[in-house]
């Protein structure tokens, strides 16, 4: 369409078309290469093991069992600061690591009654074996990690959309081109930031103008 339309000038409209509304299509969290479900009564040293332990690395851990009993407290203590307690449904994770630079990231989020609480485990590999480096359960630590700032994440999406909106349930306050674009999807990124975008002018009624400063020709 932009070397069709080159000579004559005509703008070509940057959208899906309207793709995904002619297709009616219906998210499905199960399609999701199944998220791996841990149904327990609170966060144990048990639970931490199984999670890593599922993810089957190549590398051994340093000291799983230490690491595991370190991070069931911290992950504990933190619920019972910012949710009264420590009892808990289920424990939902991403089955596929986010590899970015030298760490490895499990995405995951505990379920307590209708309160979602974000479960993100940072993992280092140096040369003694796998680490645990951090343990995140605020949102804003989340969205520290998904920030526009920083690279995007290596990781392997078989259904994008789906991965998408797990993370949106865990960090609902961050903008959708950023998570799109931090798993790699710059095409659904742009489009959503040029959806921003338009909504953003046809409410504030603003227009583009000339920049400031000297120009360049």
């Amino acid at each position: 369409m932009r070397r069709i339309f080159l000579e004559t000038g005509a703008s070509v409209e940057y959208s899906d078309d309207g793709i995904g509304s002619q297709l009616g299509s219906t998210l499905d969290e199960a399609h999701l290469s199944a998220i791996r479900v841990y149904h327990r009564a609170n966060v144990s040293p048990e639970l931490v093991s199984a999670i890593l332990e599922d993810f089957s690395f190549n590398v051994p851990f340093q000291s799983l069992d230490a690491q595991s009993v370190l991070a069931s407290e911290r992950i504990s203590e933190d619920l019972r600061k910012t949710t009264g307690g420590d009892r808990i449904e289920a424990v939902d994770m991403l089955p596929q690591p986010f590899f970015r630079n030298k760490a490895a990231y499990l995405i995951g989020r505990i379920r307590k009654e209708s309160e979602i609480v974000p479960l993100v485990i940072a993992l280092l590999n140096p040369v003694a074996g796998i680490a645990l480096d951090a343990v995140l359960l605020k949102e804003e630590d989340v969205s520290n990690v998904f920030t526009s700032a920083r690279s995007n994440f290596h990781v392997e999406v078989p259904a994008y959309r789906e991965v998408f909106e797990f993370l949106r349930s865990i960090a609902p306050s961050l903008a959708t081109p950023y998570l799109y674009s931090a798993i790699g999807f710059l095409h659904p990124a742009k489009l959503e930031l040029v959806k921003e975008l338009r909504r953003h002018l046809e409410v504030s009624g603003e227009i583009f103008g000339p920049a400031p400063g000297v120009r360049v020709r």
